[in-house]
């Protein structure tokens, strides 16, 4: 859940025990399902029930998740904890198992799961810039220069492919001030992927025999994730061969490691595969995060090999390792019409 809310510039501390979002059941308060409830004269929640994760303004908190000065508004993302996950109803905004404090709530998100890092930073952009919350941003933060939203959001490292509309038959396109890594082709189309995480804005103009219309379009960029590409396979392996030398690719800078379910079948060293024993293992790759991209996503690959806990030298073991990748994301459509009396 993501909230924009402060306490009352005269309550310096909570004035009672409650949240800008709950649970309340009919039965009445204390039941302190809910895990997100203020402590009563304090700035910090409640410990019967301390959520998973808190972050205020971007920024990971910790212990007993103290938010410090709570009279500015501010953007708190706050994970629930697991310990009840059953459905429940009655829910209210400004109370919480029947308790309550004073706040001023300007805006709730909420979701039905923990969402990514990259979209989280996303929502505390959306937010900050709605509410003119960016200056507490933290200095890394993606969207913490942004003084509007943009019109297109792309993300680094993804495949963009934005089709701007025209019509009256334009002949040609050009667009100036793309970010590098774009282009756009005689039919309009934006294509290419970026690399820098800063914003900015294309001129883009279309032309025909009887003039040219241009549009502004306003771009940001999100941090994405770095794409593994594992595409390896291998055939008729036989116990006591040489060891195998691991092929996988990273979008981006940083490391690219590579882990072993179990070391007694396979053992890794670096880059390097060693078959010790036969049997079933799951091999890993997973690409660090760096300065644009966060770290991709692990996905286990499976070697199915029928487990043979002391193999002997010159058994078979077939292998095959798949491709590793992570979908690309298509940016929204912009709805733009940049014509010379086109549309």
């Amino acid at each position: 859940m993501f909230f924009v809310f402060r306490s009352p510039p005269a309550n310096t501390t909570w004035s009672g025990y409650g949240g800008p979002f709950g649970r309340n059941p009919s039965s009445g308060h204390n039941l302190r399902n809910s895990n997100y409830i203020t402590e009563n004269g304090q700035t910090y929640f409640h410990s019967n029930q301390l959520p998973a994760e808190v972050f205020k303004n971007g920024t990971a908190l910790s212990g007993n998740f103290n938010l410090g000065t709570i009279t500015n508004y501010m953007v708190v993302r706050l994970i629930v904890n697991d310990n009840d996950t059953s459905n429940h109803s009655n829910h209210q905004i400004g109370r919480v198992t029947g308790l309550q404090c004073n706040l001023d709530i300007a805006e709730i998100v909420a979701f039905n799961s923990k969402v990514s890092n990259a979209d989280a930073a996303l929502v505390e952009g959306y937010m900050a810039v709605k509410w003119g919350l960016t200056s507490a941003l933290p200095s890394g933060h993606n969207y913490k220069s942004y003084t509007s939203w943009p019109d297109m959001l792309i993300t680094t490292g993804q495949p963009v492919s934005l089709q701007i509309l025209a019509d009256r038959n334009p002949t040609s396109w050009s667009a100036s001030g793309l970010a590098s890594g774009l282009s756009i082709n005689n039919s309009g189309l934006i294509s290419g992927s970026v690399s820098s995480l800063s914003a900015f804005t294309s001129t883009v103009t279309a032309s025909n025999a009887d003039g040219n219309d241009s549009k502004s379009i306003s771009f940001g960029v999100s941090k994405g994730y770095r794409v593994i590409d594992w595409n390896q396979t291998f055939a008729g392996l036989v116990y006591g061969d040489s060891p195998l030398s691991l092929t996988a690719t990273a979008t981006g800078s940083g490391d690219l490691n590579y882990t072993s379910s179990d070391s007694d079948i396979i053992e890794i060293n670096g880059t390097s595969a060693i078959i010790r024993g036969g049997g079933s293992v799951t091999l890993t790759a997973t690409a660090a995060e760096n300065a644009t991209a966060f770290a991709a996503t692990r996905y286990p690959t499976p070697s199915p090999w029928p487990r043979h806990r002391s193999p002997s030298p010159g058994r078979t073991c077939p292998s095959r390792w798949v491709m590793l990748s992570l979908t690309s994301i298509t940016p929204l459509p912009v709805g733009s019409t940049a014509m010379p009396l086109l549309r």
